[in-house]
């Protein structure tokens, strides 16, 4: 009997919350397939092997009760669609914010920049805390935190890399791109803690750090979600330039 798998129904909602931004977004993204590809794929590919690796390692594992189960080198059908579907909707969200607003961010602005950023995790971790103990969760049990040191180290090659172009840098300072990120972290709490929650997770994590935040999200999820939709914009937004002869 035909079923929606607890995964396949969040990224459903998903597109169905996206998918009309088609219409807003001045310049389309399923209306320019090619570029959007070109964006889209490379990422895809570090990310999709990212977590082959891990998932085989039981870094991380997916519960078989919340996925189909068809499996690619370990990786349930809908996590593969995930690195699909989130990078669209991060396009699309950056394409109906940049119909409405754009100009480039002042001091004063990063400085706000940073102290949502820190109240942001602060009220994260408190909300985390407050989950804990009062609905009495279980903490799975924890190992190495491999998960922590390689989010760390891709988080540092991928600054390395926005910070050897002045258009990358440029970009980040963007209003379009703050508040693109900022849509993005609120809905990434959702789904995110929805797949994360220590209740019932559909992903279970053994190599981070421990820390938590909103609704039993990782800390490290918050990076790895920020790098990934980053780099698409950046490649959606700048294109790469020819080689010269």
């Amino acid at each position: 009997m035909w079923y929606v798998s607890s995964y396949a129904f969040i990224l459903i909602l998903v597109v169905a919350i996206t998918l009309p931004l088609e219409l807003l977004v001045k310049f389309g993204i399923y209306r320019r397939p090619l570029l959007t590809f070109k964006a889209i794929s490379f990422p895809f590919v570090a990310y999709l092997l990212w977590d082959i690796l891990f998932s085989y390692f039981d870094l991380w594992n997916f519960k078989s009760q919340h996925t189909y189960s068809f499996r690619f080198f370990g990786l349930p059908i809908e996590e593969i669609l995930f690195f699909i579907i989130i990078p669209l909707a991060g396009l699309l969200t950056y394409g109906a914010v940049s119909s409405l607003r754009s100009k480039k961010f002042d001091k004063n602005s990063w400085t706000k920049l940073l102290v949502f950023g820190i109240c942001y995790f602060l009220l994260g971790l408190i909300s985390y805390q407050f989950r804990l103990s009062f609905f009495n969760l279980t903490v799975p049990k924890r190992i190495f935190p491999y998960y922590t040191l390689s989010i760390i180290f891709i988080l540092a090659i991928f600054i390395l890399w926005v910070w050897g172009e002045k258009e990358r840098l440029d970009f980040l300072k963007s209003s379009n791109y703050f508040y693109t990120i900022l849509i993005c972290l609120f809905f990434m709490v959702i789904v995110n803690g929805y797949l994360t929650k220590l209740s019932d997770p559909v992903v279970t994590y053994r190599a981070n750090l421990g820390s938590r935040i909103f609704y039993d999200m990782p800390f490290e999820d918050v990076i790895y979600g920020f790098v990934l939709l980053t780099w698409i914009l950046i490649r959606f937004n700048i294109p790469k330039k020819p080689v010269e002869q």
